[in-house]
């Protein structure tokens, strides 16, 4: 069974929540960074999330390239010039306190994007493109999928 949590996007169709799988967690050695991977099932790209200052809100800081099995396997991998450990989909959600519902931050994805594009090594970024922030959970009828699936 894929976890799943509920990202909400907004784009030219409005408003809504995708439902999209957990891969794993990415933490430091130490444990005080630890990001959240999630793949956006629509363009297939996983993306490392931090959990915002802001409630509700996950930043994206950068693209992951690595096989699903690397978190499972509990690999560790060099990023930033840091050793960094992986973990499976159980442990992300644990960092999640499971809520379920969150807004993925479209300045920072989108950052997370053009850099990626641009052809740079996995890395973390800094939000630099400006968009509005949306920071309250909207309320929107889950449609039939949404239920039970975290």
């Amino acid at each position: 069974m894929t976890a799943t949590i509920f990202l909400y996007v907004h784009d030219d169709r409005g408003g809504r929540f995708v439902p999209s799988p957990v891969i794993g967690m990415i933490s430091d050695i130490v444990g005080t960074r630890k990001l959240v991977v999630v793949r956006d099932p629509a363009s297939n790209i996983d993306y490392m999330y931090k959990i915002s200052s802001i409630p509700n809100n996950l930043d994206a800081l950068s693209v992951s390239r690595l096989p699903d099995h690397d978190f499972t396997d509990r690999k560790r991998i060099m990023l930033d010039g840091d050793t960094h450990k992986l973990a499976p989909a159980p442990e992300a959600l644990k960092l999640l306190n499971g809520q379920t519902h969150w807004i993925q931050d479209k300045g920072s994805m989108l950052s997370v994007l053009v850099h990626s594009a641009a052809g740079g090594p996995m890395r973390f970024i800094t939000r630099t493109v400006d968009r509005p922030r949306i920071t309250e959970l909207p309320e929107i009828e889950p449609d039939d999928s949404q239920e039970n699936v975290l």
